[in-house]
């Protein structure tokens, strides 16, 4: 996940920078068409990432953490829907309509929100975190949620 989240917003920082220094937006259409198959891996490892939440106690309390308690607006608004919605939607746009200035701000809209987006998943995953007990033969200790 974190890599696929790197790798998109790594793309979306290199288009945003690019397209601050003037680089022509035709040189960066292959750049977003690669980001947008990206967003949708990305999309896929989440659902995967909180399928496979499912196997062990601590698991599953962390993934409801994120999916409905305190850490579910910052989850759902601000990774789903700013990190990987709108950026999705925006570099459609960009990227298949038509040429002019409307386009390429689209995709720098795109790139903006998904760094924001991408910054947020660190966070929800860092926030969302249960720990799980040390077991080793009848010892155990337990960590705290710091």
């Amino acid at each position: 996940l974190f890599l696929v989240s790197a790798l998109s917003t790594g793309f979306m920082a290199v288009i945003l920078s690019s397209s601050i220094i003037g680089v022509l937006k035709e040189g960066l259409v292959i750049l977003e068409r690669i980001d947008i198959v990206l967003i949708i891996l990305e999309i896929f490892i989440v659902a995967f990432y909180l399928q496979g939440t499912q196997r062990v106690f601590e698991s599953r309390a962390s993934a409801k953490l994120v999916l409905s308690g305190s850490v579910a607006p910052m989850f759902w608004f601000g990774f789903v829907i700013l990190g990987l919605v709108l950026p999705l939607l925006l570099d459609l746009i960009g990227v298949f309509a038509l040429s002019g200035i409307s386009a390429h701000t689209y995709v720098l809209l795109a790139s903006s929100f998904g760094i924001i987006g991408g910054l947020i998943l660190r966070q929800v995953i860092l926030k969302g975190g249960i720990h799980a007990p040390l077991k080793s033969g009848r010892f155990e200790y337990g960590l705290t949620n710091v």
